[in-house]
């Protein structure tokens, strides 16, 4: 699926426009592997600032140019034993400014996530594991400072169906 975007959006009297197009995909490889993938490309600019118009024409503040995801699982058995399935992916998210000067910005960051599980028709268990390097990044910046993003975790799910 594909869709463009042109939105204007109006901020303490700033006036932002963005254009972009955004693709996913989800798949099933085969019955067994599942793959699911998405793409953002926007370009945004500052059009309009009364409070700041040297700041007319550069990017808004936490916008990034592009962002991705990817993930895939695979499903399987083990000595008989079906809902066994593995899984991992990608998150990319491009650079972005901490203000509408576009002095400081955030670098793009990259980081991968896995998961383990298993599920059968009353039980099921799942291990994820976000940020699997311990990739440090920043998430958002201000004047103040950035916010680093989550590290290395582990989530252990168990689920019962009804």
């Amino acid at each position: 699926a594909v869709a463009t975007m042109l939105e204007c959006l109006r901020d303490a009297g700033e006036v932002y426009a963005e254009r972009g197009v955004e693709a996913s995909l989800d798949a099933a490889i085969t019955d067994r592997w599942h793959l699911l993938a998405n793409a953002t490309a926007m370009e945004a600019d500052v059009t309009n600032a009364p409070q700041a118009p040297a700041t007319v024409g550069n990017h808004p503040q936490g916008v990034p140019a592009y962002m991705a995801n990817l993930w895939s699982t695979y499903t399987f058995s083990i000595g008989g034993i079906s809902g066994f399935k593995v899984g991992g992916g990608l998150n990319y998210r491009d650079k972005t400014y901490s203000d509408t000067t576009n002095v400081n910005s955030v670098p793009a960051f990259v980081i991968g996530n896995a998961m383990i599980g298993w599920d059968d028709a009353n039980w099921g268990v799942a291990l994820n594991v976000k940020n699997i390097t311990n990739e440090r990044y920043f998430v958002a910046a201000n004047g103040a400072g950035g916010f680093v993003g989550e590290g290395l975790s582990a989530f252990l799910t168990v689920r019962y169906h009804q």
